[in-house]
């Protein structure tokens, strides 16, 4: 295709374009490696190429990820040639050649046709060689090393310092390792001289959009000053740094939670003034600085008191209006959330306006929370009566687990089943009597499902949840009338899940103490708010797998789901597929219902990995599973010849976090060994070892079924 007719090469060249740019944390491949080849050796349109490509990045970003075997003499060159013509200074020309020659210097076939460019930094070589001799070098990466060198080289200009000082404070573990009071003369000049209204931003889509380097470099210079415990010598620079709050978390992959802590403790308590300052700053702007990053937008109203950008949160909600896409929703319902509040000032018909645009109607839905809101904040009539209309025409069936296959629990599901329930949650605070009535007409309606298999859980969800309601008001009255219906109930048919509803919440109702209403209203959602951050990048992806092992660990060692099986049955092969489902299911209930867990990934050599979890732009998550007696962990060659392995699967994954998982089935194995094993993978990069003690049944009941071998006669033993 990229040899035809000029038109269809250039739809080609701007695809592939396009296709790059969106390629942030990514390698290129094989496929990708020959057409970016092709172009660049095609002197028609290589310029143009080169031109379009991210500046932000420059051809060096691109050039890194190409793969070894598609570098040859001739695209050297082409790119030598490609560069001149752009006037680029030497550094930059040595920069993308010493990339593209650091990956084939040492293949023998290649030597003799680069002879030319190999003796031109033969002295770059030497010194990487040398680097890389030493033993007590603290990190024998060479292009870190190289980059420390540029930054002290006085003949670099200061704006390429500022990029490879950007490269060495994304390793803060190597920073870490050498004088970084260079590195922090470098930041501190950028800080010096930066100059914001020279920045542009500008956004392409949803998820895509275009910063200035100056923008990207600011937090990242921040995360290593804070890391390194140096936060008070950015004081002086606290303006720059407010500034760039609508963009905090959008740039780079930096945990978005320990960056914003570092800008609020430098920044701390704006002035009035200043705020003043901000607010004609961000409106001089003519881009899109203020519609990249909502979460950051929100959290300047919240934590900073920009009372001046509360105008955003109903620009949310008018854009959910106009287009009412998922990405819109979480956005909107965010900003729904802090208009309730108070920031900004609705009345009950704006909400009743808002809810009846909304289309969709689900119990997490925007509609659900509007109506939430006016029963809570105003104690609308028509809301509550439509709150309840809802409850009884919208009965979730109990599903019958026949398969015992794992599956996805719908919202509907999750509310009546779980432990944090939501719907009944805005009328804790309302005690008028339109509410009252309407509870005991839904507690009969509860009861009338009771006695159904397929309703039972539904009614018990209602019943549990108008108990609730009423022991929150601490009137034995209506404990009292609850009581009259059940028993009216189960006058004609004995009703067991009625009555053991009505003793628990009589006995709570007795137990419960005497507080105000306010403080029951405070306890119960004390008890039933659960709340999980949202994943931006890798580092939300790793805090988030933290809580989701817990809980399967929790489930396998304190619930005791393999109980029941045989320890001769529990083989690597029945836990991976045993916990593939714990997981998924496990992600659904805390909330990441779009998580995909891979089984099984194919590798290069034929080598597959146990598991790759996937959500969202993340890199993955790779787990590879044991169990402890088998011999890569309790021999020591094979256990070191086996970390080998893993660190190429985790290269190969490109993983964000890898997980060795070790299973203790009762079949051996010792346990100290593991804390060698985890002291041994202590030096590897995003990597932590887990060790799962499973509760196995002694297989004379319930274990597998062993076969007995065919034509093996068996006696029994004599008594004397």
């Amino acid at each position: 295709m990229f040899n035809n007719n000029k038109e269809t090469k250039n739809d080609l060249i701007k695809l592939f374009v396009v296709y790059l740019k969106t390629r942030h944390y990514h390698k290129i491949s094989g496929d990708e490696s020959r057409l970016f080849k092709q172009i660049i050796q095609d002197d028609s349109v290589s310029l143009g190429f080169v031109q379009s490509l991210d500046q932000n990045r420059e051809l060096w970003y691109y050039l890194k990820s190409i793969e070894p075997e598609y570098i040859d003499y001739d695209l050297i060159c082409a790119i030598e040639n490609i560069l001149v013509k752009l006037c680029k200074d030497n550094y930059g020309i040595d920069r993308c050649l010493l990339t593209l020659l650091s990956k084939i210097r040492h293949d023998q076939e290649k030597q003799l046709s680069l002879s030319k460019y190999l003796a031109r930094y033969s002295d770059v070589f030497k010194r990487w060689d040398k680097s890389e001799g030493e033993e007590n070098t603290p990190n024998n990466d060479k292009e870190l090393e190289e980059a420390y060198n540029y930054l002290v080289d006085q003949n670099i200009k200061s704006k390429d310092k500022y990029y490879w000082a950007l490269f060495l404070c994304e390793n803060i573990d190597y920073l870490k390792s050498i004088d970084y009071d260079k590195v922090f003369t470098v930041i501190f000049d950028f800080f010096n001289n930066v100059d914001l209204d020279k920045t542009k931003t500008k956004k392409e889509d949803q998820h895509s959009y275009n910063l200035s380097w100056d923008l990207i470099y600011i937090p990242h210079f921040v995360n290593a000053v804070c890391e390194l415990g140096q936060e008070e010598k950015l004081m002086q620079y606290r303006m720059i740094l407010a500034k760039t709050l609508p963009l905090t978390r959008r740039v780079g992959n930096i945990d978005s939670h320990t960056i914003c802590s570092f800008y609020k403790k430098i920044i701390g308590k704006l002035s009035t003034e200043e705020n003043a300052i901000l607010s004609d700053w961000w409106k001089s702007r003519n881009d899109d600085f203020l519609r990249i990053s909502p979460d950051d937008i929100m959290e300047c109203i919240t934590e900073y008191g920009m009372d001046f950008l509360s105008y955003k949160l109903e620009e949310y909600v008018n854009s959910f209006i106009a287009e009412q896409s998922q990405e819109n929703a979480y956005v909107a319902s965010k900003a729904l959330e802090l208009i309730a509040k108070g920031y900004v000032k609705w009345s009950v018909e704006d909400y009743r306006k808002l809810f009846d645009s909304i289309e969709k109607c689900g119990i997490k839905g925007m509609k659900m929370q509007c109506n939430a809101i006016m029963i809570e904040n105003f104690h609308d009539e028509k809301a509550i009566s439509w709150r309840f209309s809802y409850l009884k025409n919208n009965i979730v069936p109990t599903r019958q687990f026949e398969s015992h296959h794992v599956r996805l629990v719908s919202d509907e599901e999750q509310e009546i089943s779980g432990t944090n329930p939501r719907m009944f949650r805005c009328f804790m605070s309302v005690q008028e009597e339109s509410v009252i009535q309407n509870m005991l007409e839904l507690f009969e309606f509860g009861l009338s499902l009771s006695p159904r298999i397929v309703t039972r859980e539904y009614s018990s969800y209602l019943m549990s949840q108008i108990y609730m309601y009423f022991i929150n008001m601490k009137k034995l009255n209506y404990i009292q009338k609850l009581r009259i219906l059940v028993e009216k109930h189960c006058e004609g048919v004995a009703d067991n899940n009625a009555y053991n509803i009505m003793n628990h919440y009589e006995l709570v109702f007795l137990n419960s103490e005497r507080g105000s209403i306010d403080a029951s209203v405070k306890k119960y959602n004390a008890c039933i708010a659960n709340a999980y951050l949202p994943i931006r990048n890798d580092a939300d992806f790793r805090n988030y797998f933290t809580t989701i092992a817990l809980e399967v660990q929790k489930e396998i060692q304190d619930q005791g789901i393999y109980s029941l099986v045989n320890s001769q049955a529990l083989s690597e092969d029945f836990i991976q597929r045993e916990l593939k489902n714990t997981i998924i299911n496990k992600c659904s209930q805390l909330g990441l219902t779009n998580v995909r867990v891979d089984r099984e990934v194919a590798l290069q050599d034929n080598k597959r990995t146990d598991f790759l979890i996937w959500y969202g732009m993340c890199n993955p998550i790779m787990i590879e599973l044991k169990l402890l007696h088998n011999k890569e962990i309790q021999r020591t060659k094979e256990r070191h010849a086996y970390k080998m392995k893993f660190e190429q699967y985790s290269k190969a994954t490109n993983a964000c976090l890898s997980v060795f998982w070790v299973f203790d089935v009762g079949r051996g194995g010792n346990q100290n060994v593991f804390e060698d094993l985890k002291a041994e993978y202590l030096g590897l990069p995003y990597t932590t070892c887990l060790l799962t003690k499973c509760k196995c049944s002694s297989g004379r009941d319930t274990g597998a079924i062993v076969k007995k071998q065919i034509g093996k006669r068996t006696t029994r033993k004599k008594r004397k």
